[in-house]
């Protein structure tokens, strides 16, 4: 078997080499938005997927990615629904606006953990440390493609 590997300095540059590469996109869309504010606003009555199914959001959420692809926006709420009640529970450092997590002996902004940082910067928004702005920019479905 031959590998090949185009880019090489960027394959074992100190970004990629050693860590978990997910390729993903991001879906930002006004309705996408309303569905995890309503996610949010429901964060401490461990919401079922069957309920948010049954909301005005979701269903205006599905008309964006077809019923015949449904199957993705599902596990996104799932993912969400298990995150959102983890976000008291979760590390993360807030500074200038932004949510940060400890990477050896500093603090990465870079860094993300899905959900449980969207949902970190919810929490922060509420206390009045993040601007609306920077919480709306971070409001997102992410699809996994790999």
């Amino acid at each position: 078997m031959v590998l090949l590997i185009d880019e090489v300095d960027v394959f074992f540059s100190k970004d990629f080499y050693g860590n978990v590469y997910t390729p993903s996109t991001e879906i930002k869309h006004p309705a996408v938005s309303s569905l995890i504010d309503y996610i949010w606003s429901k964060r401490n009555e461990r919401i079922k997927i069957n309920e948010v199914r049954q909301t005005e959001e979701y269903k205006a959420s599905i008309e964006i990615f077809n019923t015949k692809y449904a199957y993705l926006l599902d596990e996104a709420v799932k993912d969400m629904i298990c995150d959102v009640v983890e976000v008291d529970n979760h590390d993360y450092y807030q500074e200038n606006g932004m949510i940060g997590y400890k990477d050896q002996d500093q603090i990465s902004f870079k860094i993300s953990y899905g959900y449980k940082t969207m949902f970190a910067y919810y929490k922060e928004a509420e206390n009045g440390t993040v601007p609306v702005e920077t919480l709306n920019e971070n409001k997102s479905i992410t699809i996994n493609c790999g």
